[in-house]
């Protein structure tokens, strides 16, 4: 699943000598500050933009309005990412994560925000696709905005639209509901209402993330210059009228999966690139199918905790990741049904999906077992094959030809990343003992802690580390991909 590459080549990327993604601190028009935090699951690191000319494309422009969430989700405020747990303002000067300072340009009156990559705490796994929301500038408030799978099928939707959509749905939801985090438990929101805002946001990412893969493949390959998914969100608008989601994605999945695609073949076209011209994908249409099935199946019942939430992600996630990855070209695959069975039809399905909620939960490793054909005993499998990580002690990791890092984590939650880089003569760079990289870290589960540094001052670089299945190495997100380091 996780794509190798060298260890010098990671090291570059974090310490910045290679793609470095800086945020261009702006020309002054970004002058409105904005408090949003990312859903899909809460998005660690999730990278942030104002998409202008809403083409989904961060064009050099853009760039200025760039930022990344925290920890949590949040940008510019978050009510618990200070000291301690305090309330902290990414945007204060002398703020310790300035990255997360986002700002809105005053001179336009709506803004379309996007939000790609990071890492989804929900399927404890890389964010996979685009979320987005509009935004009405002279609207905007101190109050924290959620960008969402919903909001992203809202943002292409006039007021008018809105309203029938959400009168569509039932379920007594309002426009309010629609944008608030409803994997907050703490809220006074009213199980059912999360539980069926969790089920639709759930059906309409997967669902866009797997015609996303559909668009990538049947038209550009390789090249593909956005990542596809706000075209998706759009197709799903577009076919909605007076039907909800869940029957849209049923009845009309081909009519929604070819809107898709003629969206796609506009946006190449505007942007000089040549597709194939292709109309429809019918194993697409089966795999949203099995999903629709799925979700429905596993959301019979109301949520009880953020756990259980989780572990229905999760579970979906899995058969997601079947469908999405290792060339399967249809749903008639051995895989995949063990998958569905496991997470419905099993006389332990509940037990599996109790093992899900394990905050060292390892993707990898359970889709392994199905792809391995191995039938998963609930009620004894362990799914939390990710070893703890271990602060006390330097973490060392040596690629064998010559480069190696140290990291070294504080009590206090800072960390210093220390080592030497051979480039084989084509560059060279180093850092020392002496001279370490500081930056900080923090623990977001048992196996997993978020790691910040800054290469050269006022520059900032933000990455996920945690322990790979067998405890053997390291899993490091790196440009919203998890790279193994043995």
């Amino acid at each position: 699943m996780f794509e190798k590459i060298s260890f010098i080549a990671a090291v570059l990327i974090i310490i910045g000598l290679v793609g470095c993604a800086v945020p261009d601190q702006d020309n002054g028009s970004a002058d409105i500050q904005l408090s949003i935090r990312a859903i899909d699951g809460y998005i660690t690191r999730g990278k942030l933009f104002q998409d202008f000319d809403q083409d989904g494309i961060k064009d050099t422009g853009e760039v200025g309005s760039a930022a990344q969430t925290d920890k949590d989700g949040y940008t510019s405020s978050s009510p618990t990412g200070g000291e301690g747990g305090a309330a902290v303002d990414h945007c204060a000067e002398g703020a310790d994560e300035p990255e997360n300072c986002f700002k809105l340009s005053a001179g336009q009156a709506e803004a379309m925000i996007r939000v790609s990559g990071g890492y989804s705490k929900t399927i404890s796994e890389s964010f996979v696709g685009v979320l987005s929301r509009k935004v009405a500038i002279k609207n905007v408030s101190s109050s924290v905005l959620v960008v969402s799978p919903i909001t992203s099928l809202m943002s292409t939707m006039t007021d008018a639209e809105i309203n029938t959509f959400v009168a569509t749905e039932a379920n007594d939801l309002t426009v309010a509901d629609m944008n608030s985090d409803y994997l907050d438990f703490s809220s006074s929101q009213t199980f059912a209402k999360r539980t069926a805002l969790f089920k639709m946001a759930l059906l309409l990412h997967k669902s866009a993330d797997l015609m996303g893969v559909t668009l990538n493949n049947t038209l550009f390959g390789d090249n593909l210059p956005l990542d596809p998914t706000h075209l998706a969100y759009a197709a799903i608008q577009e076919n909605l009228g007076t039907r909800k989601v869940a029957d849209v994605l049923v009845s009309s999945v081909n009519t929604v999966i070819e809107s898709a695609i003629r969206n796609m073949n506009a946006s190449a076209t505007a942007e000089g690139t040549t597709t194939t011209g292709a109309t429809s994908n019918t194993a697409t249409s089966a795999k949203l199918g099995v999903l629709s099935a799925l979700v429905s199946t596993l959301f019979k019942s109301d949520l009880s905790s953020q756990a259980d939430a989780y572990s229905r992600a999760r579970a979906i996630e899995v058969v997601v990741n079947l469908m999405r990855s290792n060339n399967i070209a249809t749903v008639a695959n051995d895989a995949i049904n063990r998958a569905v069975a496991a997470a419905t039809t099993d006389l332990d399905a509940g037990i599996y999906l109790k093992n899900l909620e394990n905050d060292k939960f390892s993707l990898t490793s359970l889709v392994n077992k199905f792809l391995n054909g191995t039938y998963v005993d609930a009620s004894s499998a362990d799914f939390s094959a990710r070893a703890s990580i271990d602060t006390s002690s330097p973490i060392n990791i040596a690629d064998g030809a010559g480069s190696s890092v140290g990291l070294t984590f504080n009590e206090d939650g800072t960390m210093a990343l220390t080592g030497n880089l051979d480039l084989g003569g084509e560059a060279s760079a180093s850092f020392t003992a002496g001279d370490p990289l500081n930056g900080t870290y923090e623990q977001i589960d048992d196996g997993t802690i978020v790691m910040t540094v800054e290469p050269i001052p006022g520059v900032t670089e933000s990455y996920v580390l945690k322990t790979n299945d067998d405890g053997t190495g390291y899993l490091v997100d790196i440009g919203g991909e998890l790279v193994e380091w043995n």
